[in-house]
């Protein structure tokens, strides 16, 4: 599997190939009236492209970015409402690449200056990903777009016990783990950071798995001395003390 490109086109007509997988087959059903047509919100998607396609140059302005956060809502909410659809109809493909559309349509958006209120799809369609990516040079170059998201959604760790907290501190710690099955030192030390840094009530907790893995997939040496470090500094010292 490959990384989605951040390219509204691309998830444009992604969106566009999907709706038609759900119109015929809904269609080949015999129109079911226990499954409504797909035929809105597909519209309504390609009406809510048409309107992004106007911020496809950032301007950031107070008016610009107030709309851009109610059009990515919107958007957001209409690929899991798709996904949701084609899951019903028992379209399991189509509905697993609807929610991947999440992450290049949000990271889209982020690079435009567009804060997030709906951050759990986005949360989603990471976790589900990272999964499908089989090597460490993958993970690697997945890597930096997770940072732009958590960068991007950072106001998420002032938000509480809100929904968006809770995603987004997912965030933050799926980061963490792409980083460490990539392989890459550098990588795990900016994740690690990050993770005592804007999560310190789940530092030791998560350095404590990351040690247990090492032993259950058994990581390379040079993986296990980083996080053998981190989990010494978060657990052991935290024991001593």
């Amino acid at each position: 599997m490959k990384i989605p490109p951040p390219d509204l086109v691309y998830v444009s007509q992604e969106v566009d190939r999907l709706g038609r997988e759900l119109l015929d087959s809904w269609r080949d059903a015999g129109s079911p009236g226990d499954s409504p047509p797909p035929g809105e919100m597909l519209r309504a998607a390609q009406d809510l492209f048409d309107a992004l396609h106007g911020h496809a140059e950032p301007v950031p302005t107070p008016e610009t970015t107030k709309e851009l956060r109610a059009l990515g809502e919107h958007g957001l909410h209409l690929l899991q409402a798709l996904a949701e659809q084609a899951q019903a109809m028992g379209l399991a493909g189509p509905s697993s690449a609807l929610r991947h559309l999440s992450f290049p349509l949000a990271l889209w958006l982020a690079r435009r200056g567009a804060e997030f209120g709906t951050l759990e799809p986005v949360a989603d369609a990471v976790a589900e990903l990272a999964n499908r990516l089989n090597t460490p040079r993958d993970l690697a170059e997945l890597y930096p777009l997770l940072g732009e998201l958590v960068e991007a959604t950072a106001a998420g760790g002032d938000s509480g016990d809100r929904p968006p907290r809770r995603a987004w501190r997912v965030l933050v710690l799926n980061r963490a783990i792409v980083a460490t099955r990539s392989h890459r030192p550098p990588l795990m030390e900016d994740a690690f950071n990050a993770v005592a840094e804007l999560l310190p009530d789940d530092a030791a907790a998560f350095f404590q798995e990351a040690m247990e893995q090492m032993d259950i997939v058994g990581y390379p040496s040079h993986v296990r001395e980083v996080v053998e470090r981190h989990y010494r500094r978060h657990c052991t010292n935290r024991v001593l003390h």
